[in-house]
């Protein structure tokens, strides 16, 4: 018997196309995939948007530094603001690009392995960037609890560092929900 699949959003190319299924032997119904699905979509959207709105953000104190600059009114700090902009846009794309497929892949050897054994490896690789990217989460909490806790300043600004390394823990987190909803998609298709 075929298995139903069903469009998240209804739209024919959708990246998360669901279907009923097992996975590691629990019983995962439609419903639970679905919510899943939409969460981390929904949650990727709003990622993009607002790494989006860094960008401008970061491109704009660039472009005002150097006409200040000009003047001989430098922006006091803009160096600094752009760094933590930058690691902020790049955080908040990463879940996007994931949902998308927008990440670099090296596949050299595709041609030569079959099929099969390319599935199994992808899936294989797919759970070790789950398991990377929840240490990394990890690491980045610790991080901000010892930043917060020794009251740790940005050297020209005095800007508090320890939220803006939770802004990047949640981006980790997002690709960790999108890779975990990808691999619950793809196991359900076979």
């Amino acid at each position: 018997m075929p298995k139903e699949k069903v469009l998240v959003s209804g739209k024919k190319n959708d990246i998360f196309n669901i279907q009923k299924g097992r996975l590691f032997g629990w019983k995962l119904n439609n419903l639970t995939m679905k919510i899943l699905a939409e969460i981390s979509s929904k949650l990727n959207r709003i990622l993009l948007l607002l790494g989006a709105l860094v960008l401008c953000l970061m491109m704009a104190l660039a472009t005002c530094n150097m006409f200040f600059g000009f003047t001989g009114n430098p922006i006091r700090g803009s160096y600094e603001i752009t760094g933590f902009l930058g690691a902020l846009a790049a955080s908040l794309a990463l879940a996007p690009t994931q949902q998308l497929h927008g990440h670099i892949t090296v596949n050299i050897f595709d041609r030569f392995i079959p099929k099969k054994i390319r599935h199994v490896l992808n899936v294989i690789s797919q759970i070790l960037l789950l398991f990377f990217f929840i240490l990394i989460i990890q690491r980045l909490i610790f991080l901000g609890l010892s930043l917060k806790s020794f009251g740790e300043l940005s050297e020209s600004l005095r800007i508090a560092y320890y939220p803006l390394v939770y802004v990047v823990a949640f981006g980790f987190f997002a690709i960790a929900l999108t890779i975990a909803a990808q691999l619950l998609i793809f196991k359900n298709k076979q």
